[in-house]
Order: structure tokens, then sequence, then C-alpha cells
């Protein structure tokens, strides 16, 4: 937890998440005037603060979101600078992101209601309803577009508030930094048609990303996944959009109807603004919602386990049944090979020619009915009516009452008889029983090769215990399993899952004894320090501990060490250097003395009669005085700045040091990975600059 920081009118409290390009802190303003409430504040990384071009597009970020005034979008108070390191502060948000969520509930095999998916998309069209009619004071229409309503910047609080965040690549008319014709930004997967193509957008390109989200959410898959970018911009122009409820038939069918229509690769087939999108399910809500959107602050707070709650008061989803499945992130009607839908699904057509056909009218679709169920046109997309008209929903069910009539009809007189007789002997009370559906698991470990034991059975492969990964494992749907994964070396690991689909994977992380027995240490047994001349007489926190090589036996974590290094030979500097042993710290650190003539080599003595002294000059700020560098590193590293500090810094946690106002070289060295990287950093009296390392993508 790093210490309150002043930035500028603000104190940090405390970094928040750290992207590619910018940081978030939670923060406050330093003037107890101000609203003391927590805010966040939004900060250009300094490797890209001389990056002329990104700090007009985060600029333009802030200037685009700080016109949005609007109850669902994150409310932004102002853009500025704090020595060239730009900001923007905003409203901090309670609660977290749609993509978190969505992670944990495939971990937990929990699911949002219906009522609660739609009211997101509701909030989340009003607020893209009014960014896009936003205009100027002159009454200029902004032609705002996010560009990016996808599930990390949709927000849902602790209370169940949906904020939706992040313009940071919408467009609009006043934007600073104009995106070339035919550029696509975005994420792949949540673009729309005419995105993906690179063309003109208008907010309808927006309602199908957000349509996108929420078919996500209801159905628990990915609808347009690939292992490239290439392959899933195809799947989005191109392959066939599912209904919701031929994937899961607790879907209700005109919910999906909603978002079908506004998945519609014609935008003039989708709704005409996400305003109408926002009616039809304030309508369906109304008509068919189960109240559960009102707790959707509860279960923000049960995902996450927080303030008391925890995921297990949200009941395991078990889906219902489905025409398809999904293999690898391609959809296929069950009993159906992947070849026949790949077939089915291409027909030879080319992207453009399949966009424009699925752009056509489903046969009779001025009807109030929907298309039968399951019997999607090739190479067309099912086009159903306007839900906003919420007429009764039809079925194809026949009424069981007929069902029964027809078998009596069939069996004839013998099995009538048999049929009588065994209800009237039966007991009335008995719940008829339904053998559940076969189910196949894939149990996996990182390392592999671990032994599985399921309800205390060892899983065997042609008689010999089968070791991770074991495919297809034969269980039942809505079976509870207890699975056991061990392997030599590694503390075994018991996990209990409910099988809800039927193809599931179950998948582990064991941890080495090895890695158990580090975490439990408190201390380094041996901590050894050399020097470089050998042989110095070295004092640790006052304390003269011989000459070097030094050894000291179990010096505990977090005890910081003031070693001081005291050359005999005139010829070296002595060295004095503050440590914090951690957990991270190897158990040897040499100190490189450095001889007079290297430290004295600039320091010209005055000839003989004359004075070194010069006429008194105005202090410049800039030089003189002091400030402190911020340095973060991921995983730790040993830090040298200038040859004369050196210390080492603890994983992802910011160390602070004091400098004197101008330049300074910091090198950074982690030697696990035997990497060195070094950058020059100009500090200003008063001044604190921030500096943070990625060794594992070698990255500022």
């Amino acid at each position: 937890m790093m210490q309150p920081e002043p930035f500028g009118k603000f104190i940090l409290l405390g970094q928040v998440a750290v992207g590619g390009m910018a940081e978030i802190y939670k923060a406050r303003y330093a003037d107890p005037s101000m609203p003391q409430e927590d805010i966040a504040l939004k900060r250009i990384l300094p490797s890209y603060t001389e990056d002329e071009g990104f700090v007009t597009m985060f600029q333009d970020e802030g200037n685009i979101a700080i016109r949005l005034k609007h109850p669902n979008i994150v409310n932004i108070f102002e853009v500025g600078e704090v020595d060239n390191d730009w900001y923007i502060a905003m409203e901090y948000i309670h609660g977290t992101d749609l993509r978190i969520l969505s992670d944990a509930c495939e971990k937990y095999q929990k699911r949002f209601t219906p009522t609660q998916i739609a009211r997101i998309a509701c909030e989340t069209s009003k607020a893209l309803d009014y960014a896009h009619a936003c205009t100027a004071a002159d009454g200029t229409p902004l032609n705002i577009v996010h560009r990016d309503c996808t599930p990390h910047n949709i927000m849902v609080s602790e209370t169940g508030e949906i904020k939706l965040m992040d313009f940071g690549i919408a467009k609009a008319a006043s934007r600073a930094t104009k995106t070339r014709v035919g550029t696509v930004k975005g994420k792949s997967s949540y673009m729309s048609p005419e995105q993906a193509k690179g063309k003109a957008l208008d907010g309808r390109s927006d309602m199908f990303t957000l349509a996108t989200v929420s078919w996500e959410l209801l159905t628990g898959y990915r609808l347009f996944k690939a292992s490239t970018d290439f392959d899933i911009l195809k799947k989005v122009l191109k392959a066939d959009i599912i209904h919701p409820s031929e994937m899961d038939s607790n879907i209700p069918r005109e919910l999906g109807d909603i978002f079908m229509k506004a998945l519609q690769r014609d935008r003039e087939m989708r709704y005409p603004t996400c305003g109408a999108m926002a009616e039809a399910l304030e309508n369906w809500i109304k008509k068919y919602g189960d109240g559960s959107d009102q707790q959707l602050g509860t279960f923000v707070l049960a995902m996450t386990n927080q303030k008391g709650h925890t995921y297990a008061e949200i009941p395991d989803y078990i889906p219902g049944d489905s025409i398809y499945e999904c293999v690898n992130g391609d959809f296929k009607r069950k009993g159906e090979d992947l070849q026949q839908s790949a077939e089915r699904s291409s027909s030879n057509i080319s992207i453009d020619a399949a966009a424009s056909q699925q752009s056509q009218p489903y046969p009779g679709a001025a009807s109030p009915y929907p298309p039968p169920s399951g019997q999607p046109q090739v190479g067309m997309q099912p086009q159903y009516p306007d839900p906003s008209v919420m007429m009764q929903p039809a079925t194809n069910r026949v009424p069981v009452a007929y069902i029964i009539l027809y078998i009596f009809l069939i069996l004839g007189t013998g099995a009538c008889a048999y049929l009588a007789y065994h209800f009237h002997t039966s007991d009335p009370g008995e719940a008829p029983k339904y053998e559940a559906l076969d189910a196949f698991i894939n149990l996996k470990s990182t390392p592999s090769d671990a032994m599985v034991s399921i309800n205390g059975q060892t899983v065997l492969n042609e008689d010999k215990a089968a070791l991770t990964p074991v495919y297809s494992h034969k269980r039942k749907l809505g079976d509870k399993i207890t699975v056991t994964f061990e392997k030599d070396g590694y503390e075994p690991v018991t996990i209990e899952r409910k099988v809800v689909q039927l193809s599931q994977d179950i998948e582990v992380k064991l941890t080495s004894l090895e890695e158990i027995a580090a975490a439990q240490k408190t201390s380094i047994p041996k901590f050894m320090i050399t020097t470089s001349p050998e042989n110095l007489k070295v004092l640790i926190n006052g304390e003269e501990k011989g000459n070097s090589p030094v050894t000291l036996e179990d010096v505990e974590f977090d005890t910081e060490l003031k070693i001081e290094v005291i050359p005999e030979d005139k010829a070296y500097e002595p060295a004095v250097q503050t440590f914090v042993v951690s957990r991270d710290s190897e158990d040897t650190l040499n100190i490189v003395l450095e001889k007079v003539s290297a430290v004295a080599k600039n320091k010209k003595e005055p000839p003989k009669g004359k004075t070194d002294k010069k006429p008194s000059q105005p202090k410049d700020a800039n030089t003189t005085g002091e400030g402190t560098i911020s340095i973060t590193t991921v995983p730790w590293a040993n830090v040298v700045i200038d040859s004369d500090q050196s210390f080492s810094t603890q994983n992802n946690t910011a160390k602070k040091v004091t400098v004197s106002a101008g330049s300074h070289k910091i090198v950074l060295k982690q030697p696990q990975k035997g990497k060195t990287v070094s950058k020059t950093v100009t500090v200003k009296a008063g001044q604190n600059v921030s500096i943070t390392y990625n060794f594992n993508t070698d990255s500022w």
C-alpha cells in the first residue's frame, strides 16, 4: 500500500489500476475546503509524457467526456497537468466492471438474471443515446460515437448503478486528433460490421457492440471468438448469430428478440437510436421483469466477495436445453460436425456479400410471430419483429393434454389399461423421474501429469491412474463432485464443482512444496555482503562486522540495513548504502567502491593565489533543491541511481527516494531474468517523478 503522495492539488491514496499507457489512482483534493469524497485520477504513464500525439489523444478523451453529464456516465471533473504530467480527475465508482463480473460468473458457475442483464443494457443504452445526441453550445451536433462500449468500460456499482466510462477512442467532430478513414480501432470481438470495415460510424455501431455484450451475458459464451483478429473480424462480418434462447431455453425469447434486432448487420434494420432500444428494454422489464435488477448491488458485492458477502449467496446456474453447442469458439447444432456447420455458414459467399444478404428480412418478418426455432437460413441472419410491440409470445410447443390424448389413441386399450393400473397403484406423491443428460468434463492442471480423483475414486485410463490433462470424463449434468489433484512435490488441491455444462473444463494451478516453504519463511538464513575490492571494513547499523565478505545469520524480512564500507586504501571513496531485506532479495549483496580519481576528475583545483569563488548568481529552481523519484518494478529489481544510491524494490510496490534537482540516471537490474535497463529522468525541486518498468513485458 503506497503512502499518500501529493500531486498538484490532489493527494494520491493508492494505485487502482495500470494499463499500457495510463494509470489510475484513488485520490482526494488536498484542500480541505474542496469536496472530500474519493475521486479517480487517470494519469499518463511517464514514458508517454513526451509523445505529443498520445498526450493530444488523452486530452481529447477528457475534453469529450467532460461535456457529458448523465447519471449513467462516469462524471469527469477536470483535465489538467502537473509539471507536464497530464491527468483526468473523475468520479470514483465503488464497484467493478462487467469484465471482472463475467469472469467471476464463469469461475463460480453463476449468472446474471435476464432482468439484471436487461437493466444493465437499458441504462447503458440511455447513456449512449445521450452521448450520441450531445451538441456544442451553439447547437452543432458533436457526433460522438463511443466505439469501445465493451465489458471493461461498463461499471456496476455496489448500489446497483450502471456507469459507462472511458471515451478514450470515442469519435467526435470536435476532437483534435482525427481518425483516418479506414482505420479500425477498438476490440475486435465487439466491433460492429461497419466498424470492422473501417467505415463511417454513427450511434448504431455502439448499439451493435452493446447487444454483443448482452448476448454474451445471457448465454455465457463469447459471440465472436477466434485465434486471430482477422478470423474474429470475419466472424463479425459473416458468422451466423444464434438467438440466445436457442443457446439456452431458460433465456426469455422476447428479451433475446430485442438484442437480435440490435445485432442486425445492416444498421438500417436495427433500432433507429439507442434510446429506442432502451425503451424496448424498459417495456420488457415492466412486463416480464422479476425485480432482481433491484438487487444488482448485492450481486456485485457477492461476486467480488466484499463487505461480508460471498459468491455462495448466488445460486448456481444450470442452463436449459440448447439446440446448439460451442466447440472452440464455433457454434454448431447438436449432432452436426464442425465441417458441416462451416459449410452451412459459409456457402462460398464473400464477406461483403454475406453482410449484404443478412440484411434481407426473414420471410414473414411482418408477422408478430418469430421464425421457427433452430432454423437459420444459409448465409442469412434471421430477422425478428420489433419487440417494443410486446405482443404475446408465440410458441411451437404442443399442449401436454394433446400429447397425452395422442398417446392414448395410439397405444390402444391394452396400453391404456396398463397406464391406468400404473397411475392407480403408484404413490400419488411420487415425483416424475427424469434421467439427467450425459456430460463430459475435462480435467487440467498446471503443471500437468497430476493424478485425479473424483469423490474419492481415482480416475483411470486403461486400468491405470489417468494423469492430467484428462479429456471427456463422463458424468451426469447436475452432478456435484469433489475433485482432488495430486502430484509428487506439489501441494494437493481439492475443489468442489457442479456439472453445469455438457462440456466443462475444471482446471487448477498446483503450488510446489518448495514455493510453499519459501512463502512460509520469515527471514533469509544467510545474507552475505561482498565488496569490490575485497577485504574492506564493513559497518552495519553502526556496528563493525569485520572485513568483507560479511555473512549475517537469519535476517528477517523488512529489516533495514545501513551498510558502511570503509577502505584503508585512500585510492577508494567510502560507500554508504541503505538496503531493505525483502522476500525477493538475493542472498548476496555486492557493493562496488569507486576510485577517488573517478570521483574527483571533474573537480579542478584552482591555481595558487586564486580562488574558485564566483560572483553570486540567481539560483535556478530547476537545478537547486531536492525532489523525489518513485520507482515501481514488476517483479522486484536492484536499483542504482547515479552510482550513488542503490537499493531493491518490492514487486509492484513504489519505492520513493529523495534526490537533488537535476538529471539522474537510473539503472534497474533483475538478476533472475538476467535483464538490465536504464533510464534518465529530470527532477525539478519539489517535484515527484514516477517511473515504472515491467520486466515481464520489457516495457516502461
